[in-house]
């Protein structure tokens, strides 16, 4: 699905042109978008349940647009001069109190990317990490220590992954080489201001399941943290991947 040109010469001018939640409706801003108090409500045997939402729309202009190719699809984004898409629309369901607990994501998404060609939100959500891109089961036996598995966001990395999270709605150069989400289970221990979380998952989103990660985070105060954090691959995939939630 990935162009294998690079719009480094583009000028290109996205525009983030409304952010809203089911809740609460707010104006846009340069910093990242701060959800609303989630909507909270007793579900019967779940329990209380949080729900909150966001919805974001973005237009794009580009001055030197790709000519279309045989190999690709015609009608995209980076053939067009303008457009406008979707670029957040999204549900969060939330359990996070009691013994077992879950977090569901779900929804239509966007991630543009610095030097890459752009695509549809259908088609991006589609080819990635789709419909559900984060939801899992978490088991907390105590407040302090918690199991959780499924669809999980990453342990590493500088950038969260959808674009209401971030300063820039376009990801970095960088961006590539994070593994936004990974399939698998995680645990998470707290002690004082010490926190420390450890991954059996997939990797770079590979449905291969060797890798290990992890973090160690040390709460200075409530401005300052540090962090320490790695991962590694226990083995050879030897496997192409060919969705673009997988990079290189």
């Amino acid at each position: 699905m990935k162009s294998s040109k690079r719009g480094y010469r583009h000028k290109i001018i996205p525009l983030t042109v409304l952010a809203l939640s089911p809740l609460a409706i707010g104006t846009g801003h340069a910093s990242p978008l701060a959800l609303p108090s989630p909507l909270t409500f007793h579900a019967g045997p779940l329990g209380t349940l949080n729900v909150q939402g966001v919805a974001s729309g973005y237009g794009v202009w580009q001055d030197n647009k790709f000519a279309p190719t045989t190999s690709g699809p015609a009608n995209t984004p980076a053939t067009k001069s303008a457009s406008a898409d979707i670029s957040n629309g999204m549900v969060i369901i939330q359990k996070n109190t009691g013994l077992v607990q879950f977090y569901l994501q779900a929804g239509a998404y966007n991630v543009m990317t610095l030097g890459s060609s752009y695509f549809s939100t259908g088609t991006f959500t589609q080819n990635t990490f789709g419909a559900l891109p984060v939801g899992y089961l978490e088991i907390a036996p105590t407040d302090n220590f918690n199991v959780q598995i499924g669809k999980l966001p990453t342990l590493i990395g500088a950038e969260y992954t959808f674009s209401y999270q971030n300063w820039n709605t376009e990801r970095g150069l960088l961006w590539g080489q994070e593994n936004a989400v990974n399939k698998g289970i995680q645990a998470n221990y707290t002690i004082g201001p010490v926190t420390a979380s450890l991954s059996w998952n997939d990797g770079f989103y590979s449905d291969r399941f060797n890798w290990v990660t992890g973090a160690l985070t040390w709460a200075i105060n409530k401005e300052n943290s540090v962090f320490f954090q790695a991962g590694g691959n226990m083995g050879h995939t030897n496997f192409a991947y060919s969705s673009i939630a997988t990079t290189p």
